[in-house]
């Protein structure tokens, strides 16, 4: 069996389809729900995500509580789900999205074969992300 999801309890559930699906907010552990986002790579223009991590042949995104500064890595190729990226590396990098202030919520959305659920071996994460309004800024991938 793998290891349960390495943010789980950073995730309040917010609506969970049998043992296949869920989606939650992402909270830090101090109760605050609105980040900073860091990347260790690139923008890029694919069709998957605006943006994509790229360090060592891995992509990995780091929320950073606005609140208390802890470091969050909600996405790590190297560790979750089951689709490998290969990448190049880059620095670490704020996401930055223009006319928008650096204050996001993040919300989590995982697809799962239902023998896997809720561990690291997903099928598809998609992270959305919206303004302190909740209006939907991105998503990646």
């Amino acid at each position: 069996m793998s290891k349960k999801l390495r943010i789980i309890d950073n995730i309040k559930i917010i609506e969970e389809h049998s043992d296949a699906s869920f989606s939650g907010h992402l909270i830090c552990d101090c109760g605050y729900k609105t980040f900073s986002i860091f990347h260790t790579g690139k923008r890029t223009k694919g069709i998957l995500a605006p943006y994509l991590i790229k360090k060592k042949k891995q992509i990995v995104i780091k929320a950073v509580c606005k609140n208390c500064g802890k470091k969050i890595v909600i996405y790590d190729s190297n560790v979750d789900g089951r689709k490998p990226l290969l990448t190049k590396k880059y620095p670490e990098e704020k996401f930055f999205l223009k006319n928008f202030n650096d204050e996001f919520e993040i919300i989590m959305k995982y697809n799962y074969f239902s023998n896997d659920y809720k561990t690291n071996q997903f099928l598809d994460c998609f992270i959305e992300i919206k303004n302190k309004d909740m209006k939907k800024i991105k998503q990646l991938y």
